[in-house]
C-alpha cells in the first residue's frame, strides 16, 4: 500500500518524533485497529519494544491503493 502524508501529520511526526519506519512498521504490523473520526482508521501497534505508534488513516478518494496519513503520535507504555 502506498501512504501519501498530510502537511499536518509531518508537522506533528517531527514534533513527536515518529519516523516515517515507523509508520510503515505499524500500517504493515498493527495490533489493533480502531474506527476514528471521518471514516478514518486508527492503527495500533509497537515499535522498538517500548512505544506504542498510532497513526490515523483514511483510504484516498478513487485510489484505494493510497493510505493518506492524517496524523501520528507515541505513547509511552506504563
Amino acid at each position: 500500500m502506498n501512504l501519501e502524508i498530510t502537511r499536518h501529520a509531518k508537522m506533528r511526526m517531527e514534533r513527536r518524533g515518529v519516523t516515517m519506519d515507523d509508520v510503515r512498521s505499524v500500517i504493515n504490523n498493527h495490533f489493533m485497529t480502531l474506527p476514528g473520526e471521518n471514516g478514518s482508521t486508527v492503527y495500533h501497534g509497537r515499535v522498538r519494544d517500548v512505544e506504542v505508534i498510532c497513526v490515523a488513516g483514511i483510504v484516498k478518494s478513487g485510489d484505494s491503493s493510497t493510505l493518506v496519513i492524517k496524523t501520528a503520535w507515541k505513547r509511552e507504555q506504563p
